[in-house]
């Protein structure tokens, strides 16, 4: 897709720059993409920074191959949105049999349905490695929650439109929820309820505040009666159980109660202060937390690869600059949807809430420069773009 699309831009360039919806996205991608190579000159770790700032080059050409096969084509369009709703479905149904039976569709374990622990090309899981959470496809990393609630928008919207015709389809959001609360992931919870947020919002554009709140309604109690479900399983109860100890107020109790995230934010700010304006660059936070940390943070012997923290992880790695830049793409890409009428709404609406929850300043999960995150937020924010591309013919070969 990358070479193709650079072929593109030199056969094309001057129909491509053109392009409104390019000329957007390049705009959201500078954005980014300045304050990283701003960060450079004084990275910890030159090396590491400048591999993680030459892979964000990939995706101003994948846009451009995307804009090229998609196009005005809107059947494409809506086989890609088909698509993703059933592979999400696929993930919930797997999931649930892994938590019914033990094993998922390919046989990947869940540990906490084993007491005497298993053992899974080389992986050892028991009852308390596990912790309970669920893993499903993702198996053996704890993404299932985090990745399934960023793309929960497009579930309900994909149940929104085709559970007219398949009302079993209407279970798959009570089934989404459940599966996100047993990965027992808190901040795929916060996602989720965030992303819940937003399409009502979206909703409420589209269908009127009546159907909205009736819809609100609706949702309100499936997660109420989910959510209670959810409770009686021992390591969700757990984690909620943990979370309240927020409401105690002092450090160690807030620690625990972010699962001691408060020790990486803490270091990630005294990183962030004597690095104020550019940062340590890219992936940086690692290679310099153990000269901020004291021997008696937690962390202090495994070094976290990054704050989990986005707002405090592009402080500490891109510095003033990278948060001016920040802000400044929410306010283009919020600008931009909120503009949105008709069809380019309608298609566009749910990737781009997802782009919004996956790229919130309030999340505290993977990576936000992490390769594997920015993927998934970057393909979001491409289709995004690609789903509101109307108006302009598609480039001709």
């Amino acid at each position: 897709m990358t070479f193709y699309g650079i072929y593109l831009l030199i056969k094309h360039f001057r129909l491509i720059v053109a392009n409104q919806y390019f000329r957007l996205f390049i705009a959201l991608f500078l954005c980014i993409f300045i304050p990283l190579l701003l960060s450079l000159p004084d990275a910890v770790n030159p090396g590491r920074s400048i591999s993680s700032t030459s892979k964000y080059l990939v995706f101003p050409f994948i846009l451009i191959f995307a804009l090229y096969k998609m196009g005005e084509n809107t059947e494409y369009k809506k086989n890609l949105f088909i698509a993703c709703g059933v592979i999400v479905t696929f993930w919930v149904i797997d999931a649930l049999i892994q938590y019914t039976l033990g094993y998922n569709i390919l046989g990947y374990p869940y540990g906490a349905n084993n007491e005497g622990g298993v053992n899974f090309f080389g992986f050892s899981y028991s009852a308390g490695d596990a912790g309970g959470r669920l893993r499903g496809i993702f198996f053996p990393k704890q993404r299932l929650g985090t990745v399934t609630a960023a793309l929960s928008p497009i579930v309900f919207d994909f149940v929104r439109i085709y559970a007219r015709r398949f009302k079993l389809l209407w279970l798959l959001i009570p089934l989404t929820i459940f599966v996100i609360l047993l990965s027992g992931s808190r901040n795929a919870w916060l996602i989720l309820f965030s992303a819940s947020f937003f399409y009502f919002i979206y909703l409420s554009l589209r269908a009127g505040v009546k159907r909205t709140i009736k819809y609100f309604a609706v949702l309100f109690l499936v997660f109420i009666i989910v959510g209670f479900a959810a409770y009686q399983v021992p390591h969700v109860k757990r984690y909620v159980n943990t979370t309240s100890l927020l409401f105690k107020g002092d450090f160690k109790s807030i620690d625990e109660a972010t699962a001691y995230r408060l020790s990486l934010w803490t270091i990630s700010y005294k990183i962030g202060l004597d690095n104020y304006l550019n940062g340590v660059g890219p992936r940086g936070y690692r290679y310099v937390f153990r000269d901020y940390a004291k021997e008696s943070n937690r962390w202090y012997k495994t070094a976290q690869t990054h704050p989990h923290q986005m707002t405090l992880e592009i402080f500490t790695e891109t510095g003033l600059i990278g948060i001016s830049a920040y802000l400044i793409f929410w306010f283009l890409l919020l600008r931009f949807l909120f503009r949105l009428r008709g069809e380019s709404l309608q298609r566009a609406a749910p990737w781009g809430i997802a782009a919004i929850v996956s790229m919130s300043p309030i999340n505290s999960h993977m990576a936000f420069y992490g390769n594997y995150w920015s993927t998934i937020s970057w393909w979001l924010l491409i289709i995004m773009v690609v789903m509101a591309n109307q108006n302009e013919a598609k480039t001709k070969s």
